[in-house]
């Protein structure tokens, strides 16, 4: 699913069918739903298009940059201890064209269904997108078009038990990757008891997967380094 297509190439989503095609010296990109067309744009010049994992806070609009995953059961963490995990986080696809290496985002969508939540209080908290997920111990299974898999490294540093039941991210730090499945890389800090510290590495799961287009430096979206994000109204 995720990857480069020529103009005249068809590529089936679930219930999308994606597909790019010329007429009279132009260049239109479709989506349609059966015989319905849900998205259309007209293009001065092509020879592809490429679908991307998009940072999963975008649809059905920007109304938030933070993803709270929720854990379905919670981890309990010894004190000074390390283990590494795995959850799922929503997908949210993004359709690019490019030219001379400059890439323009012409359609994108999901076929999860949104939920927000409030973290922290009604003052100064931030709203999220919610996402629930199992904690898996190996990689799970999942379905592409769906479902991504984020590896997070947990390091308690603290000198008590911990107990994790959400897992908060900006994605302004995002790095996706993609192959058969979109991937992240992340760490979660804990700090004390209600305090944590959650980040992102540049790196995928698998060498060969490549890595998606950061829709947010491509809006060029003023992001200042802040070294991860922090979790400060509960873990």
């Amino acid at each position: 699913m995720f990857g480069t297509y020529e103009v005249g190439k068809s590529v089936t989503v679930a219930h999308y069918t994606l597909h790019m095609y010329q007429d009279s010296g132009v260049f239109t990109y479709e989506r349609t739903d059966g015989s319905n067309i849900v998205s259309s744009t007209v293009i001065s010049s092509a020879s592809s298009f490429c679908i991307h994992p998009l940072e999963p806070v975008t649809q059905p609009k920007e109304i938030s940059h933070h993803l709270l995953i929720q854990l379905t059961d919670p981890l309990y963490m010894a004190p000074k201890s390390q283990v590494t995990c795995y959850v799922t986080f929503p997908i949210e696809l993004g359709i690019y064209i490019s030219s001379k290496d400059e890439k323009e985002q012409i359609d994108s969508f999901t076929l999860t269904r949104p939920k927000y939540t409030l973290y922290g209080t009604p003052e100064h908290g931030e709203v999220c997108k919610l996402w629930n997920s199992p904690l898996h111990h190996s990689i799970p299974e999942v379905d592409p078009a769906y479902e991504g898999i984020m590896m997070v490294e947990i390091t308690n540093g603290s000198g008590n038990w911990t107990k994790i039941t959400k897992m908060v991210f900006d994605a302004y730090g995002m790095k996706i990757f993609f192959g058969d499945f979109a991937c992240m890389n992340a760490t979660l800090e804990i700090i004390n008891n209600g305090t944590a510290r959650t980040a992102f590495l540049e790196k995928p799961l698998m060498e060969s997967m490549k890595k998606a287009v950061e829709y947010f430096t491509l809006r060029k979206i003023l992001m200042v380094e802040k070294g991860g994000y922090l979790m400060e109204w509960g873990i």
